[in-house]
């Protein structure tokens, strides 16, 4: 008789739970408490005899184990497709809906799709971006999956880990966004794989370690490309064409982005689109080509309701630049302040309420408006200390520091050049607190 040993394990734990029987007490005859465990966890194979008389001692008659087995598989069968619509009332932006639902199915922990209600729970917060919250739901994910022993084929380690990573590249904690990545690799087979490269590389990317992550990209590139999934190969064109951008190939970076944009556009992709566009400008106005540049920005501006508010703040901060570039500064300032009103409209994190005031104020020391262009930095300043956010204190302090070199102001030099000093030498790296922006002229 071939049973899936899921269900054995299963049925197990459910009648010697429903009886409240341990292990140990549970073991009669020939089937001894390691012979359970080994049933229940599928440490060690156990002959079927063993299993039929393990459960004639839970009052299942031989006779009667098959239907039992039938109608258990078709219970877990109904629960794994529930849940698997539920994830897509979740994922498809129906966050409360798919909650309300995932409420009426209770699981007790020993379920093989325990783990997976628990990873949904995770999906719900991850969407709604409450990072803690994800990241404590995909931790007790793992948790449950490794503790219950089931064999799977649903990669549900694989896929915590990749998402563990972009919560935490969200919190800008890229240390910890990479060692999950590679945790993930440790746990993740074909399509998983290439997402969880992709991500790596980006991360690796931000970290400024631009030689490991041309490595990865070089390794990779011909599996990640042929990757079912649009966004991840979307996202390593982003990420090489950044690379490439940095290493001075221009022409190869201009080409990779219009390679992206031509699967972006074919595949309705239009925040990855946005998202090249605003890179491929920056590109154009690191080469002079302010026509092509500003092209690019205002598409995205132009898209309507298409691009979310971080592609809205890009465009309008590279906007920005363009324009102080052209020495326009009333332009320039009012596409700082159109960025604001984008931040304060969406209520969106303080990294953004920081990468616009650092652009304001690079602007404003462009104009030698030092006086005010420290007040806009110092008021960053304040709000990282408040926030507790060592990130944005090291690439902030920098700008107050060359501000209040121009104004000669020693002693407040001197106090914040000790600040910055005290902070971790190793993340301070100007250029890698956003992509997107040059920060000189």
């Amino acid at each position: 008789m071939e049973v899936d040993r899921n269900i054995i394990s299963y049925l197990s734990r459910k009648l010697r739970k429903e009886k409240g029987l341990t292990q140990e007490n549970a073991s009669f005859g020939g089937v001894s408490k390691g012979t359970i465990h080994n049933i229940e966890t599928q440490e060690k194979p156990v002959a079927m005899k063993t299993i039929l008389e393990h459960f004639e001692n839970l009052g299942v008659i031989k006779a009667e184990f098959p239907r039992l087995v039938k109608e258990t598989s078709k219970d877990l069968e109904d629960t794994e497709f529930t849940l698997k619509l539920i994830q897509m009332l979740i994922d498809g932006g129906k966050l409360e809906e798919g909650l309300q639902r995932l409420k009426k199915i209770t699981l007790p922990t020993y379920h093989p799709f325990y783990s997976y209600r628990t990873y949904i729970v995770a999906r719900y917060y991850f969407h709604k971006g409450e990072w803690q919250q994800a990241k404590r739901n995909f931790r007790r994910t793992i948790e449950q999956y490794q503790k219950n022993q089931y064999k799977l084929n649903n990669q549900l380690i694989g896929h915590c880990y990749n998402l563990l990573g972009l919560c935490s590249y969200y919190e800008h904690n890229l240390e910890q966004a990479i060692e999950y990545a590679n945790l993930g690799l440790k746990n993740a087979t074909n399509a998983l794989k290439s997402s969880l490269l992709s991500n790596l590389t980006l991360y690796l990317t931000e970290m400024g370690n631009d030689t490991q992550a041309f490595y990865k990209i070089n390794m990779s590139w011909g599996e990640i490309i042929r990757s079912d999934k649009i966004t991840t190969r979307l996202n390593i064109y982003l990420v090489k064409t950044i690379l490439l951008r940095k290493a001075g190939q221009i022409d190869e970076a201009i080409q990779c982005a219009k390679k992206g944009l031509d699967l972006a556009f074919l595949n309705n992709e239009y925040n990855r689109a946005f998202e090249l566009l605003n890179t491929l400008g920056n590109i154009y106005l690191e080469i002079k080509k302010w026509d092509k540049a500003e092209e690019c920005f205002q598409t995205v501006l132009l898209s309507g309701d298409l691009p979310n508010a971080k592609r809205l703040i890009e465009s309008r901060l590279n906007l920005a630049v363009l324009e102080a570039y052209k020495e326009n500064w009333d332009e320039s300032e009012k596409q700082i302040q159109l960025a604001k009103k984008v931040v304060r409209g969406k209520a969106l994190e303080i990294h953004w309420q920081a990468i616009v005031n650092i652009m304001y104020g690079e602007i404003l020391m462009k104009q030698k408006k030092y006086e005010q262009a420290f007040s806009v930095l110092d008021t960053t300043i304040k709000l990282a200390k408040k926030s507790n956010r060592k990130d944005i204190l090291q690439k902030t302090l920098p700008h107050a520091l060359d501000c209040l070199l121009a104004m000669k102001r020693e002693d407040k030099y001197l106090e914040l050049s000790k600040e910055l000093h005290s902070l971790d030498d190793s993340k301070r790296k100007r250029g890698e607190f956003y992509a997107f922006i040059p920060w000189r002229w």
